[in-house]
């Protein structure tokens, strides 16, 4: 657990503090071996692969960041929602699945998690939420999918976003 908070943590930061690049010291503690030795360069590169840290996009209207991490518990995602325009009626994710797939395919498969429901913040610039699934299959790949949305002045703008990719297997 304390290595999934770690991860957690980490994607954070990677998130939110694009501009700052963590010192490799620091790395340590979420304790992926031969972090250490790398620059600070690469050190979070093979961070935000290591975690399934996508890249965020940014639309006029909207940014979306999301996150995937594991441990032998299960997976965890993450994800952010910000309105651009400044505070909106409804900032929120819906339609949020976890897809896997099996080595070797290029097919996903959805697993819903809020399918038809969907979650928001009211009269605010921002919305961060997050889900974990206890029970996933080891050796398979996952990702998150979710759709980033908000409402401002009676106009909804949304987009669809996609962590990056884990492979759910211990060594």
């Amino acid at each position: 657990m304390k290595k999934l908070f770690g991860l957690l943590m980490l994607s954070c930061l990677l998130i939110f503090g694009s501009n700052a690049v963590a010192k490799a010291e620091e790395l340590k503690e979420v304790f992926i071996e031969g972090v250490e030795e790398m620059s600070q360069e690469e050190a979070a590169e093979y961070i935000a692969d290591y975690i399934g840290l996508s890249q965020p996009f940014n639309l006029d209207e909207l940014t979306g960041m999301n996150s995937i991490a594991f441990n032998e518990e299960g997976i965890a995602v993450s994800f952010t929602t910000i309105c651009n325009l400044g505070y909106a009626e409804k900032v929120g994710v819906k339609e949020v699945y976890l897809q896997r797939r099996p080595e070797g395919s290029n097919t996903y498969g959805n697993i819903p998690i809020w399918d038809y429901f969907c979650d928001y913040e009211t009269n605010t610039f921002s919305y961060h939420g997050g889900y974990e699934v206890k029970d996933a299959e080891e050796g398979l790949y996952y990702r998150g999918k979710q759709r980033h949305f908000i409402v401002y002045e009676g106009v909804e703008y949304s987009y669809y976003s996609y962590t990056g990719e884990i492979h759910y297997v211990f060594d």
